[in-house]
């Protein structure tokens, strides 16, 4: 089973920053972030990675973590606006895939 790191990147309000920074860390598949920066007049960035197995993915690992990120912070109003980008993905290694817990597999979304 193939597991991909997805680095990614969160813009939003900087009265936002550390509360969003702090809600990423409770998304199913959560890694690592980097400490939050200002990027301009009132906006902030935080880098960021996901991991995301095959067996969870729909399309591309890519397109995996930005739907989960999304779905995640949509539940939280009181957050927006966010961005999300997903960036680049890597696989892990398979000593390291095992260290993370599984993602939850979140229901398909009806059309």
């Amino acid at each position: 089973m193939t597991a991909y790191r997805v680095s990614m990147q969160a813009t939003c309000q900087a009265a936002q920053v550390q509360g969003i920074a702090e809600y990423l860390q409770v998304i199913p598949g959560f890694y690592a972030s980097e400490p939050p920066r200002q990027i301009d007049q009132g906006q902030a960035r935080i880098d960021f990675s996901v991991v995301v197995r095959e067996e969870v993915q729909e399309g591309t690992p890519l397109h995996a973590a930005e739907e989960r990120v999304g779905q995640y912070l949509w539940q939280r109003p009181d957050l927006q606006p966010v961005e999300v980008k997903a960036l680049a993905q890597e696989p892990l290694p398979e000593d390291k895939a095992q260290e993370v817990p599984p993602e939850h597999i979140l229901p398909r979304r009806s059309l």
